[in-house]
């Protein structure tokens, strides 16, 4: 089976470091193009009451920084010889990524995943189980302490 057009979920964490990784590598291999994606949103904002009111400041320092890491992201991949484009949505991660898959008509997504268990994987859910279960393309997870070979 061959990829024309592989998504990959980042984020700052050893988890979106080790999908970014493994589908730059991916890529590279069968020759196809990367569509990085990252979901701008605060932290804890799920669980927040609805009347809480947050400086505008905090949503543009979180843009920018889903900015920064997505040009931080095609650049690696541009410097392995992989064309690459980005996908920037904010709010629910899965729906995002959902977005991301049918805008750029991906045919792989590679998530990270943290490996939570017991209530934290309640109270925080899992990514990669809400992509598995969202989409009919294959889904590759990687953990952090996966090593990509050359």
């Amino acid at each position: 089976m061959t990829f024309g057009r592989i998504l990959v979920a980042v984020d700052p964490s050893p988890q979106g470091d080790a999908a970014l990784a493994l589908a730059i590598r991916l890529a590279a291999d069968q020759r196809a193009t990367l569509t990085v994606t990252t979901v701008v949103g605060r932290p804890g904002t799920y669980y927040a009451p609805p009347d809480v009111v947050v400086d505008p400041a905090i949503d543009e320092e979180f843009a920018r920084d889903a900015d920064q890491l997505l040009t931080r992201s095609t650049e690696a991949a541009t410097a392995a010889g992989v064309a690459a484009d980005t996908c920037r949505h904010e709010g629910d991660i899965v729906g995002a990524i959902m977005a991301c898959i049918a805008e750029h008509n991906a045919d792989l997504v590679v998530v990270g995943t943290h490996g939570r268990k017991g209530i934290s994987r309640v109270l925080q859910g899992s990514v990669a189980e809400g992509v598995l279960r969202g989409t009919t393309i294959p889904v590759l997870v990687a953990h952090a302490h996966d090593k990509v070979r050359a």
